[in-house]
């Protein structure tokens, strides 16, 4: 480590790829204000940062291997999964702890990973759902998971939410008078913002050839291959041409099936220009992509929520209300019908509203 330089280690949840692609600007701002960024991950997610920052040291922590049921039941199959996620937050706490002293660490950013803390350097977690929602049945216990939730991340020395009190993404998730005042907001995260979309794209196979419609699609199993193979087997059907963004970084060919382009994953530079140029985007509603639609403005969108997760259920549910995007269950999901009725909604409008982040970066560098 240069002599002065502050070495962050920067953990992002492998739980879908959205924690990992919201930290490319973190460590970005790390790097502009001289700090020497260290990355901790697990799986896809850990991919995805070593291929845009080949020149970074990264380090290998315990996968949560969170998996869905096959159905809605989210809650119970995600509470027999409890002890083994316990496990890993104490397994990562451990780790932590020998790096901090081999590897002189300074300072810790935690992209929801509960473990990845220390009382010994400054700890800050990055989380936009500080309220968690709980299945609509149960709404009635939202106050009781909201304080449990924070009770958890009294643990660490700040909350920074990706998101503003203008914007207000997150809406009832990170906003009103519970906040606690360790609670700040980051602005919108995305690794798009400040970057001009590419002319064309990198990869041979893409070159020269403009989207129509895409569907981009990952998180946990079961239900990303239910997701991705219904709408593959109805595009096929329905002789829909549709590029498809898999979620797969180990991965390597593009493959072509009738009009179904396959693609396994694309850099950041392609999916910018694959999402500023589609007509349509089908995907899950996930935090970290609709800030990513924010940030380029995107034309329109089709939101199928992972079945149970009640976070995008709610952020779909209110875009759709609100005229923004198509709100579709995934056990109703029909292509020829999504792509008319998604007309009727405005898109993404692209905004310009966020904080400078490297200002903040630079900020809290100094003060730790």
């Amino acid at each position: 480590m240069a002599k002065g330089s502050q070495r962050i280690l920067v953990a992002p949840l492998d739980w879908g790829l959205g924690h990992a692609t919201r930290c490319i600007p973190i460590i970005e701002a790390l790097q502009e204000n001289g700090a020497e960024p260290l990355i901790a991950g697990a799986g896809n997610g850990l991919k995805i940062l070593q291929g845009q920052f080949p020149d970074i040291p990264t380090l290998e922590l315990p996968s949560y291997q969170i998996r869905y049921a096959k159905g809605r039941h989210l809650v119970p199959a995600l509470m027999k999964q409890v002890p083994s996620i316990l496990r890993t937050i104490k397994e990562e706490k451990a780790l932590v702890d020998e790096w901090i002293t081999k590897y002189n660490i300074t300072g810790i950013i935690s992209d929801n990973r509960y473990g990845v803390r220390s009382t010994r350097v400054p700890s800050v977690v990055i989380c936009h759902q500080l309220a968690a929602k709980a299945p609509k049945r149960l709404a009635w216990g939202d106050p009781i998971v909201r304080r449990a939730h924070m009770y958890t991340l009294r643990h660490f020395d700040e909350v920074w939410v990706p998101d503003s009190q203008k914007v207000a993404l997150s809406e009832s998730m990170a906003h009103g008078n519970w906040v606690p005042s360790k609670v700040s907001y980051l602005g919108l995260l995305s690794r798009f913002f400040g970057k001009e979309m590419p002319a064309d794209f990198e990869t041979p196979e893409l070159k020269g050839k403009t989207p129509n419609i895409v569907a981009v699609i990952s998180g946990p199993e079961p239900q990303r291959s239910q997701l991705v193979e219904k709408i593959k087997q109805q595009a096929l059907s329905a002789g829909v041409d549709i590029w498809m963004v898999l979620g797969q970084p180990k991965l390597k060919h593009v493959k072509q099936e009738g009009g179904v382009l396959l693609i396994p994953h694309l850099k950041t530079p392609d999916m910018h220009r694959l999402l500023g140029t589609a007509e349509i985007v089908i995907s899950r509603s996930g935090y970290t992509s609709l800030m990513d639609y924010l940030a380029i403005g995107t034309k329109k969108n089709i939101l199928v929520a992972t079945p149970g997760q009640t976070e995008q259920e709610f952020l779909a549910e209110r875009l759709h209300e609100r005229k923004i995007a198509l709100n579709i269950l995934q056990k109703n999901f029909e292509l020829t019908e999504a792509l008319e009725e998604v007309e009727e909604f405005a898109g993404m409008s692209a905004i310009d509203e966020k904080l400078d982040l490297s200002q903040r970066l630079g900020n809290w560098l100094r003060q730790i």
